[in-house]
């Protein structure tokens, strides 16, 4: 999972998942998922990242509904600009997504997942092998999901629909 490709460094977030491929509606797109998510604004905060606690995945769809990088107590609280969509559906061990940053071209990538403790592993299979692996902490109604960068960590926020 290349973190250039989540929505930090999109180069950003990814959600979890490695590079994808741009949307070209041809036979090479990884799925056909519609990102109906509206787009989310990066906020700082001056403040520690919560813990990572793990938990069980849920099946289903998921939006990115907050988007933060925790910059540490007295730490910037002013980046640029960043905003962001994703739309993400689990079923099982499979994770497809389509995500866009600041306006741009869709992205997409399919990959297998698994959890042991309070680390998310990732497994790209489209649009190229990869794999890597985040901390996270999910409910019955959101996934969050932890990267961190030299400007701190980021949190990803995903609720399920």
């Amino acid at each position: 999972m290349k973190i250039r490709c989540n929505m930090v460094a999109l180069a950003l977030v990814i959600a979890l998942s490695a590079c994808s491929s741009e949307d070209s509606g041809g036979a090479n797109a990884c799925n056909d998922l519609v990102d109906n998510s509206p787009a989310v604004t990066l906020v700082a905060i001056a403040d520690s990242a919560p813990a990572a606690l793990g938990g069980t995945l849920v099946d289903g769809t998921y939006w990115l509904t907050g988007f933060y990088v925790f910059t540490g107590p007295g730490g910037l609280t002013d980046l640029s600009t960043f905003t962001g969509s994703i739309t993400f559906v689990l079923s099982e061990t499979t994770m497809q997504q389509v995500l866009s940053s600041n306006g741009g071209v869709e992205k997409r990538s399919t990959s297998t997942v698994s959890t042991s403790g309070n680390t998310l592993y990732a497994t790209d299979t489209c649009p190229e092998p990869d794999s890597g692996q985040v901390p996270y902490t999910a409910t019955p109604t959101e996934l969050r999901l932890y990267f961190d960068d030299p400007n701190g960590t980021f949190e990803e926020i995903f609720t399920k629909q």
